[in-house]
This record gives structure tokens, sequence and C-alpha cells, in this order.
């Protein structure tokens, strides 16, 4: 039976690779090609900022692994990681063209953890630059590096939070397990906007080393996937203590098999509260019905959440609806400088990662240094202004710490006393009547949560219909877009989390793919099977004929052997062979693009050049359709030298 990638679990690909029927080599090609037919060509959903170029040798060296004993459910397993984290050898960019040339001198801890387990790092996916935090007004999932990341669901929408690299990815089965970063929503928001499982995990639970921060009160690490128990693979594989950060040393989860927690049978007894505000609007809608004629219908949202409520109770849980946060504990003033702390840490956390985690010839040292960088090259930088790092710039890190340190203590007492004292339900010498978890509706615990420090696990909830009826067959104005519910509960219950979240999972069974909900926007890709009907190629430039150039971008280290292919289709797919294409190339600093190679394609369609850069070079393809008509130049691409 052919495995489909954009629904493959974990635990199916370990099937494969323990049966014989496929090898890690042979899946990390298939995600590569994915990748390139997905996020480079096709609907250019622009997720993946950089394919690891030693993927393919990690790989091997897990197939070796495992013909020699080995096993492990990350074994072999490609993950895609967001790219504020250290990889070693590969650039760290934050999504910012100030940083595309920091090449990262160590793996981040949690990304030796996911080596230790075996697992294959296939790449960096895109984000928010420097993850939300360097102006206002930014779309999600844009940055001046890497332009801006398309929502599979509904490109109309937005994909999300800082982290919409790794849910697009996710989505659409890019790879089959990927990490986002949250200092605010930035895991929630894209797992609920992609419909993912998304775990924001308790601050102190995975590694914070070796990211590039907002605040390191808030941030944290997490997994980005599409099942539960996924979610509890890849958690098993970045959970520790970090001797560098002191936020993991007394880490009581550290060890602990996430797997073990999925459970069918958690819901029974549990306490479920619903946080007052989170219920989605009752009031009705008038829609069209198939016959011509109106009628009134609850909206969308309620209906998915009714649905939602009915299935927990369904499976013996208590669900308490319209439950108030209790208000904040008397030893606690409100939570009002949330935005000068974040400024503040923002300054003193990145201050702290360019001076201690970059090479040492890296210019870039400060968020001075971004900031002049920005300024300097405001036309390809500055689009939407840097706002929030001038912001951060005229804080006093020396001056400023003891205040901000009482700020944010103030905060987090606050957040957690109202999240304990509504988990305590106002009682707190009576656990009987305590609740289990909280539940919020998309990323609505994502504030509190994110000050309190407390984990939450969100789970799909079903798709919009237009007629309130949460299913896509027959409705009319459909637009199928992603709702979810989420669980809130104390630090280092992820476990009890995790048991909630795979019982309500494995009851409601609600997720379905981008294709099946948005197909159109997978009818003309590459992928084999794909609905070429009505479709023209990815880059027409004569009637009939266009360039695809490979790769979109790639990091080498110095003096490799890159090659660079080109390929003549015409617009039913089909390869032009024995056809003249010139490419172009243009070196770091230089002023403009010249003729590197004439290139002949061949039976194929193909034609390849191959350089040993020593630095830096872009490049872009042109199809010669005689000596004085050119064609349109194809997308063109990077090699990114280290």
């Amino acid at each position: 039976m052919p495995l489909d990638l954009e629904t493959a679990t974990a635990a199916q690909l370990t099937a494969r690779m323990v049966n014989g029927s496929s090898t890690s080599v042979a899946l990390t090609r298939a995600y590569v090609e994915r990748i390139r037919a997905l996020s480079v060509d096709g609907p250019h959903l622009n997720a993946v900022q950089l394919v690891n170029p030693d993927a393919l040798q990690e790989a091997a060296a897990a197939d070796a692994k495992r013909r020699s004993g080995s096993t492990g459910p990350l074994l072999g397993i490609p993950v895609l990681i967001k790219d504020n984290v250290d990889i070693k050898g590969l650039p760290t960019t934050a999504g910012s063209v100030a940083l595309a040339g920091n090449i990262a001198v160590a793996d981040a801890p949690l990304v030796t953890s996911l080596r230790a387990a075996g697992a294959v790092i296939l790449g960096k996916t895109k984000l928010t630059e420097f993850a939300n935090y360097l102006t206002s007004g930014m779309p999600s999932g844009y940055s001046s590096l890497g332009g801006q990341v398309l929502n599979a669901y509904d490109v109309s929408q937005t994909p999300s939070g800082s982290s919409a690299g790794s849910g697009v990815a996710a989505s659409v089965g890019l790879a089959p397990l990927t990490i986002g970063t949250e200092t605010s929503g930035s895991i929630l928001s894209p797992a609920n906007a992609n419909s993912l499982v998304g775990i924001k995990p308790t601050v102190g639970l995975v590694s914070r080393t070796g990211i590039i921060p907002i605040a390191a009160s808030q941030d944290t690490a997490g997994p980005m996937v599409k099942t539960v128990a996924d979610a509890a693979t890849l958690l098993n594989g970045i959970t520790g203590i970090d001797p560098s950060d002191s936020a993991t040393a007394n880490n009581p989860l550290a060890g602990h098999d996430f797997l073990r927690d999925l459970s069918t049978t958690a819901l029974q007894g549990a306490r479920i509260g619903v946080i007052a505000g989170q219920a989605p609007s009752p009031a009705t809608q008038t829609v069209v019905t198939g016959s011509g004629t109106t009628a009134v219908a609850p909206t969308d949202a309620f209906v998915l959440y009714s649905r939602a409520l009915a299935t927990l109770r369904a499976q013996g849980a208590t669900v308490v609806e319209n439950v108030p946060l209790a208000p904040a504990p008397a030893s606690a003033a409100p939570a009002t400088g949330t935005a000068s702390t974040l400024a503040y840490e923002f300054k003193r956390d990145l201050n702290a990662y360019l001076r201690t985690r970059t090479a040492p010839s890296f210019p870039i040292r400060t968020l001075a240094d971004v900031i002049a960088y920005n300024e300097a090259h405001a036309r390809e930088a500055l689009k939407f202004g840097q706002v929030l790092a001038l912001q951060a710039q005229r804080t006093d890190t020396e001056r400023d710490a003891d205040a901000a340190a009482v700020l944010r203590n103030r905060e987090i007492a606050e957040s957690r006393g109202r999240l304990d004292a509504t988990l305590q339900n106002g009682t707190p010498n009576d656990p009987s009547d305590d609740y289990t978890a909280l539940l919020y509706t998309g990323s609505g615990s994502a504030g509190i949560g994110a000050r309190a420090g407390y984990p939450t696990v969100m789970v799909p909830a079903g798709y919009t219909s237009g007629q309130g009826a949460g299913s896509v067959s027959g409705d009319a104005a459909s637009n199928r877009r992603p709702f979810s519910i989420a669980l809130l509960a104390r630090a280092y219950e992820e476990p009890k989390l995790l048991g909630l979240a795979s019982d309500y999972e494995a009851a409601s069974a609600l997720r379905q793919a981008p294709s099946v909900l948005n197909p159109s926007l997978f009818r003309c890709t590459s992928l084999p099977g794909s609905d070429q009907t009505g479709c023209t190629s990815t880059a027409v430039v004569a009637p009939g004929f266009g360039l695809r150039v490979s790769p979109a971008s790639t990091a080498v280290r110095r003096g490799t052997v890159v090659q660079v292919g080109v390929r003549l289709v015409r617009s039913d797919g089909s390869s032009v062979s024995g056809q003249r294409v010139s490419l172009y190339t243009r070196a770091r600093g230089a002023a403009g693009f010249v003729l590197s190679r004439t290139l002949v394609t061949d039976a194929s369609g193909l034609a390849y050049a191959t350089f040993r850069p020593g630095s830096d070079f872009r490049f872009f393809a042109r199809y010669d359709l005689s000596s004085t008509s050119v064609g349109t130049q194809s997308r063109g691409g990077l090699v990114q030298v280290r």
C-alpha cells in the first residue's frame, strides 16, 4: 500500500522501516521531494527555509543503526526545526536578513537530544521574523529573509503565530514531525490555524539554550504535529535537563516516556472547566439551503464547540461551562507591564545569544547591530519597520534589571495564582471539586499560560462549514477552516494533558488533511497523481514552455561541489530536450547577475551545472527563444556557504 506522506505518522514510518518496506534514506528523499513540490514549486507554500545538506547522510546512519539492532520511535524519522534554533553548520536566522550569515557553531541541546534519539534533521522552517518581536503589524509568517508563509487550508488566511512555517510544514506532511517555539501563542496559534496537535510545554521542560530568544521567562520549544502520539514521541526526544539552562535544573519529567501517557480512558471521571468567554457566540446566522430557501442555524464555531463538549462528556468527563478565572491573589499586583518586560528581556536575552552562540567572526553582536543593519538595508529589511526592536533597545539592561525582575515576578505570581485558584475551584482545601484541566478554544490560553509558564495541549476539533454543520458534505458557503480546543494544567502536568487529549482525539477523529479540504491548491503540483487539468507550468516563458530550477536554497561547506539543476518542460509536464538554457549567477557582494553557464537539456529535459563556491551566490535560469526574444526567468535560488 503506498504511503501518504501528508497523513503519515511517526509510528507508521517506523513500522515501514522495521518491516523493511522502506528505509530512512528513502523516506528522507521522499520528504525532500515533497518540500520541493509544495514549498518551493507548486502552490509555493514557502514553509521551509532550507534542507539540511547532510540529511541523507544522517538517514543512512540511522539505517545502519537499525541494521545493527538499534530501535526507537525517533530512529530514522525526519524532523523539521524552526529557524530560530541552532543546528551546527547551518544558518540560524530568525528570518532576518541581518542574521543570514549566522552559521551555528554548535547544536542547540534539543537538537543534540534529537540526534541522540536517531532523528534525521531534515531542515529548518520559516517563521515570523524574530518570532514576531521585531515590529507591530507584520503579518504572521512573514520575514525579510524568507518572505510570506502560506496557510495550506486557505491561502487567504493567516498561517498564524511565529511558528508559521512549522505549522504549515506539519499540516501538509513536509516532515512527519516539526518543532516550533512559543513566547505567547507562537505554537498554539499556528497549531490552531493549521489543524495540528500543538504542545506549549512547561517552561523548563525543554532546554532554551541555542534558541534565538524573546524572553527567557516565557520562551519554550515544543511539538507541532498531526497526532497526540506524534507529539508524545517528539516530546520524548526534546525533554531533559540542560546545565546551561537553570529552568531545567529541577525538571521532574526528564527521562519520562510520554508515550505511556496516551489513553482512551483518561477522560473518565475527569472534571473539565471551560473558561468563561471561551464559548463561541451561539448567535444564529441566516444561510441559504441547497433548495434556495433560507434557514437559521447556529454559528459554525458554536456547533463545533458544542460537539467537542459532547464528546468529552460521552467519554466520561464532567464538563462545567462558563468558569470564571479567579481574581489575582492579594500578594500579586495586576500584570500590567508585560510589554515592557518583554522589551527588557528581548534586549537582554538576544544580546546574550549573539554574544555566546555565534561565531567570533560574525559581525552582528547586539540588538543595536541588528537595528543598524536593518536601517542600512531598509529596502530589504524594513517593509514593516522595527518598532518593537527600537523600544527594546531603549531599555537599559543594567539600570532596569531590578525593576524588570520585580515586574516579571508579579506577572508570574498573578497568572499562576489565578490559574491555580481556578483549577482548585475556589476551594483549595477541598480537592474533590478541583478541575483536572481548563478548556479554551483556539489559542485563548496563550497569554495567561505563557506568563505562568504552564503547559497547554491543543487538539483539532473540526472545520467550519458555513451552515453550522461542522462537516464539508453538502454545505452551502463552506470555508472549511480549522477549529481547535486546548487544555491547560499546572506546571509539569503534560502527562495528564496528553492522556486527556489522546482520549478526545481517538473519540472524535476529526482531523482532515489540507488536500481533502482545499483540493484546488494541490491540483497542479508535481506530486505523483496530481490532477493537471487546466494547469500551466510553474514559470511559463513561452506558449507551452516553462523552466524549473533547483535547489531553491541550500547551505554547503566552503569548497563543496554544488549541483544546480534546470528542467525545461511543456505546460503538460512533458520534457523538452536539446534546448539551450542560460544560467545566471551573482556572488555575494556583486552588483548584479552575470551569465555563468549555457546549458543544453538532455532527453529528460534536464541540464546541470556544478560549482565549487567560495562564497554565497544566487542564481536564476532563462530559456532563450531566439537571439532577440528571451523568456521569463525561473524562480531563483540561493547557495549559502559556511
